[in-house]
């Protein structure tokens, strides 16, 4: 699911982006601002090294590795379960960057 919501951010698709993250995510932010702000900043990806860290029943962690040669590393997102499925957890930071309160 964090694959699909970056590759839907790579593609400018925010619409579909927006729909993958948690209900209070999509409260918190308006399908505008987040495409405003996805607009401005981009992080690239190894969407292929993903992989789940962590996993509760109604919570996980899902790794991404950073494509930065010069600066490996890797973000977390949190991503909710709602009605069945995941859901990304953004309250501040940037689309591509996301974090939890």
């Amino acid at each position: 699911m964090v694959v699909r919501y970056l590759g839907a951010l790579y593609e400018q698709d925010y619409p579909t982006a927006h729909n993958l993250l948690s209900a209070e995510s999509r409260r918190r932010h308006t399908l505008e601002e987040f495409a405003r702000e996805a607009r401005s900043a981009q992080v690239l990806y190894d969407l292929a090294g993903a992989r789940i860290e962590s996993i509760g029943e109604q919570t996980a962690e899902v790794v991404v590795p950073l494509q930065q040669e010069e600066e490996p590393g890797a973000k977390a997102f949190a991503v909710v379960k709602e009605d069945g499925q995941w859901r990304v957890v953004y309250y501040r930071g940037k689309p591509f960057f996301p974090y939890e309160e």
